[in-house]
C-alpha cells in the first residue's frame, strides 16, 4: 500500500473515530442531592418519557406525573393522572381533561422545565417508573432527602468515560 493511502485510512479512521467520541449524546441523570451521588446516569433519546408515583398525602391516593425528554436538554411534564382534587391539587383545569377507571387524567400539560427537584419522603411513598422498572426511592434515598432529575448533554466520549451507572 502506498504511503499517500495509507495516510489517508489513518487520516479517515481518525476522523470516524473523533466523529463518534465527540458526537453528543442525551443523558437522564438522578442525583441524591445530599450524597452527592449519581443513582442513575443512562443515556436516552429526545422523546424518552419516564414518570414518578407518589401517594397523596392526605388521600392517599396515587398521583402519576409523566415527564419526555427533549433535544434542548430540558424535560416537558406531559401527563398527570389522579384521583382526587384533595389539598394540593388542582382547583382549575386548564388542560385536556379526561376521566378514565376512575382516574382524572389532565394530558397535553406541555410544561418545560429544567429539572426536575423530588423530596423523597415516606408519606408520599414515592416511586420512579422508568420503561419497566418500578422504583421505591425510598430503598435508595433517605427519608426527606431530595433528588434532582436531568437531562444532560455530554461528548459520547464522557459518556463512555463515566459509565452507565444504575444502582436500581
Amino acid at each position: 500500500m502506498k504511503t499517500q493511502a495509507k495516510c489517508f485510512v489513518i487520516f479517515v479512521s481518525i476522523l470516524v473515530i473523533s466523529t463518534y467520541l465527540l458526537k453528543p449524546v442525551y443523558v437522564l441523570t438522578i442525583k441524591d442531592m445530599e450524597k452527592h451521588s449519581i443513582l442513575l446516569a443512562q443515556k436516552v433519546e429526545p422523546g424518552f418519557e419516564f414518570a414518578t408515583l407518589i401517594r397523596h398525602s392526605v388521600q392517599k391516593t396515587p398521583v402519576y406525573e409523566y415527564y419526555r425528554v427533549e433535544m434542548d436538554d430540558t424535560l416537558t411534564v406531559t401527563r398527570t393522572e389522579l384521583q382526587d382534587l384533595g389539598w394540593g391539587m388542582p382547583s382549575t383545569l386548564n388542560h385536556k381533561v379526561e376521566f378514565t377507571d376512575s382516574y382524572m387524567i389532565m394530558d397535553e400539560i406541555n410544561r418545560n422545565i429544567q429539572y426536575l427537584p423530588f423530596r423523597v419522603n415516606y408519606i408520599a411513598e414515592p416511586h420512579l417508573i422508568i420503561g419497566d422498572l418500578k422504583v421505591d426511592l425510598m430503598e435508595y434515598v433517605g427519608n426527606d432527602q431530595l433528588i434532582n432529575i436531568r437531562v444532560q448533554r455530554l461528548p459520547n466520549v464522557s459518556y463512555i468515560l463515566r459509565g452507565k451507572t444504575n444502582v436500581f
